[in-house]
């Protein structure tokens, strides 16, 4: 029965709301285990699970494995749903939210856009959801300026033209503090 995993869940999300995360985020994990051994991974609402902890362990600061989680979900949704799904854009949100709070922008602005635009065209502007991602892409713009860099930085998204661009810069930097994989050399 899915009211289990779902109940638990809404009981994570509660605890969150009364500032008690760490133990919401207990409750959750839990409910994403029930919902993975009563649907399998793959399943839309296991993905809901999935990022509702990911919401969680975002708002704990746990970032790294809120990334994880929100990746995972974006996935599943992505295959289940489509990318025009407002869960999917519900996903692709948080994931943005996410890596702004890593620091991370130029990967986190394409994915809040993307994000609103699906909201638009699925649940409209006055859904609450549609709010909260406008309110994740304001407060990437306003983190940007509070560096001095808004007159200075351009987002560009996704790039194929990587090499023209290093080479036409005077100085290339990778702003993260930990880099599994990093892709460019210094």
């Amino acid at each position: 029965d899915d009211a289990y995993p779902a109940t638990l869940s809404l009981l994570g999300l509660s605890l969150r709301d009364q500032g008690r995360v760490d133990e919401g985020i207990k409750y959750m994990r839990t409910s994403v285990k029930a919902m993975r051994q009563q649907q399998g991974a793959g399943h839309p609402l296991y993905a809901s699970m999935v990022h509702n902890l990911a919401v969680l362990q975002r708002d704990a600061g746990e970032l790294s494995q809120a990334e994880a989680l929100s990746r995972e979900a974006t996935d599943i949704s992505r295959r289940t749903m489509g990318e025009d799904h407002p869960e999917y854009g519900k996903h692709i949100g948080v994931l943005g939210s996410i890596l702004m709070l890593q620091g991370r922008y130029a990967e986190a602005e394409p994915l809040l856009r993307e994000a609103l635009e699906i909201d638009l065209d699925t649940i409209g502007r006055r859904h609450v959801v549609y709010t909260i991602h406008l309110e994740y892409l304001g407060d990437l713009m306003r983190r940007t300026g509070e560096l001095g860099l808004g007159d200075r930085v351009r987002w560009l998204g996704f790039r194929d033209d990587a090499p023209d661009l290093m080479a036409a810069s005077d100085l290339i930097v990778l702003p993260t503090r930990e880099e599994g994989f990093p892709n460019t050399l210094l």
